[in-house]
């Protein structure tokens, strides 16, 4: 995995191009008792509601 890593790395990096560091945040936003299912929840996270409690408090706003 980490050889296909930095493969990748090198095919989209060039010499002579500055670059800087930047991050990409993915949230995943359900509705309240729905939830994606992986191999290790049982259930929908506490902080996953809280999240989007705020986020629909922010939205009435």
């Amino acid at each position: 995995m980490t050889k296909a890593g930095v493969q990748a790395v090198d095919r989209v990096f060039r010499t002579g191009f500055k670059y800087a560091k930047a991050e990409v945040l993915l949230l995943i936003l359900c509705q309240k008792g729905e939830f994606t299912h992986d191999l290790l929840s049982i259930s929908q996270s506490v902080a996953t509601g809280k999240v989007t409690d705020v986020l629909d408090s922010v939205k009435e706003r």
